[in-house]
């Protein structure tokens, strides 16, 4: 989070793509997105969204009403400019926060992870999509009674059953209030990674001390796992082993997903070690306090929003308000940043460079960001 000297600088919109638009779309259709996932194949993305997360809340504890049922939307960015509903084959209590998609080349199918908070518990939901048909074909439901599984936030898949996923909080709010609040306003170093493979039921925690687990992104090369903690205002590094999926005991720190329009084979992306060098995005809540405000209030407050890319090296943010101090081995450039007058409470941003596009999720406010450039 930023101090409030700081977030007073910031502007009604401002991004740096010249000759850029930055416009809100489906304001009627989509409201309080907690995720976008974009499938450059295709250039399309899903979204997923919650009309009812003013009532329905399980991080922040809110429990007032579980009834209206979230869903998943098809944005076909590239072609058309529509966007079209999910039909979910299967009556799930229908909660979604984080989502992501593996597949294995692109005529193989599609599979969808969603982490669920649905009323009997939190879960991660397991889907393959159809296309063609706007069809989520339910697959499982994947937990295992709070052991490793117990707040599931972000997902980052590995194969069709194998995937980490970020825990948010080790106290939950339904069931240890007091603690849970706790946990979030003292940045408890709290959360942890999990791995899991539901084909042979294997849960194995990968990473631990994490203020707030929240968004996590595994690197094309499969080298890296990077996980942001949104309690310390940081993004974690860690180096994988791709042969058991274990991450290194120890991480490089950034003080915020990973654009896969890129290609893995061009040097300027991944170096010969395959670690990033550009294309990890962060989005993001400036302000603590506005932002807890806008969850009780959210048609009234508006709180501002952040996007920025992280990249290896040294270099300067051309913003208003630089994102991040400077670094010996990193540095953030912004890539939109608002009081919160345009664009309210930013979640995810998911870049498509290849086709200058930058989408990105509003926990609290109605529609999507669709930024676009020429390139």
């Amino acid at each position: 989070m930023i101090d409030m000297p700081t977030k007073r600088l910031f502007l009604r919109e401002w991004h740096p793509f010249d000759g850029g638009s930055a416009d809100i779309r489906f304001s009627d259709t989509i409201k309080y997105s907690e995720d976008i996932v974009i499938d450059n194949d295709r250039g399309i993305a899903i979204i997923s969204f919650d009309p009812g997360r003013s009532e329905w809340n399980t991080v922040m504890g809110i429990f007032r009403d579980p009834n209206p049922k979230g869903s998943l939307y098809i944005y076909d960015y590239a072609a058309t400019g529509t966007i079209k509903k999910l039909v979910l084959t299967d009556t799930i209590d229908f909660h979604p926060v984080g989502i992501n998609f593996f597949r294995n080349s692109p005529q193989s199918k599609t599979r969808l992870f969603v982490a669920n908070h649905q009323r009997t518990g939190t879960t991660v939901a397991v889907f393959d999509i159809d296309y063609d048909l706007y069809q989520a074909k339910y697959i499982t439901t994947v937990f295992d009674n709070n052991e490793t599984i117990v707040s599931p936030n972000s997902i980052a898949p590995v194969s069709y059953t194998q995937f980490y996923v970020t825990n948010d909080h080790h106290y939950l709010a339904r069931t240890r209030p007091l603690l849970s609040k706790i946990e979030t306003y003292f940045s408890m170093p709290w959360g942890w990674v999990t791995f899991v493979d539901f084909s042979s039921t294997e849960h194995q925690i990968v990473a631990t001390n994490i203020s707030f687990a929240n968004g996590i992104v595994m690197t094309p090369t499969g080298k890296e796992v990077i996980v942001a903690s949104s309690g310390h205002d940081a993004v974690y590094i860690y180096q994988r082993d791709s042969e058991t999926n274990s991450l290194s005991g120890t991480h490089e720190t950034v003080h915020v997903n990973f654009d896969h329009s890129l290609d893995i084979s061009d040097p300027t992306v991944f170096d010969a070690d395959g670690r990033f060098l550009r294309g990890l995005t962060v989005g993001g809540h400036p302000s603590i306090i506005k932002l807890v405000q806008a969850v009780h209030n959210p048609e009234s407050v508006k709180a501002p929003s952040w996007v920025a890319e992280i990249r290896r090296g040294a270099g300067v943010d051309p913003a208003p308000c630089p994102a991040a101090p400077q670094q010996p081995k990193f540095y953030a450039r912004t890539l939109y940043q608002s009081n919160g007058e345009h664009f309210s409470t930013s979640t995810t941003g998911a870049l498509d460079s290849k086709r200058g596009r930058l989408l990105v999720a509003s926990l609290y406010g109605k529609g999507i960001l669709d930024i676009s450039w020429k390139v």
